[in-house]
């Protein structure tokens, strides 16, 4: 990585702490910069899908990802938002959804939209 410097020499990061330096480090820094990206947005999207999580306790995942349009780059974004994970979408689940997307300015949210019944 830097071989001239005494710190990068003796780094090393395992499967499980690099896990947790992106979960808690670099995780919460995005999400900073996406609800900032927002903020300068007009409107937004939000997009959710979920899927049966087998390594989970066999419990539902919702994924949710929020779409706009970059005004500095001229296009359109689509960013990850945190996952949650929910039983049989009860009132406690609806509000995990809430909790993902609740840093959002949720007047500017032009659509909420979802994948297709599964069949």
């Amino acid at each position: 990585m830097f071989p001239d410097r005494e710190i990068a020499r003796k780094f090393s990061c395992g499967e499980k702490k690099c896990a947790y330096i992106c979960h808690f480090g670099l995780g919460p820094y995005f999400q900073i910069l996406l609800v900032d990206d927002c903020k300068k947005a007009d409107f937004f999207t939000l997009l959710f899908d979920e899927t049966l999580n087998q390594t989970n306790q066999k419990k539902k995942q919702l994924d949710i990802h929020v779409r706009y349009w970059h005004k500095e780059e001229c296009k359109v974004r689509t960013k990850y938002l945190p996952s949650t994970f929910i039983g049989h979408s009860t009132s406690e689940d609806l509000s995990a959804f809430y909790e993902c997307v609740v840093k959002l300015d949720l007047s500017k949210v032009l659509q909420i939209s979802m994948d297709g019944v599964a069949t």
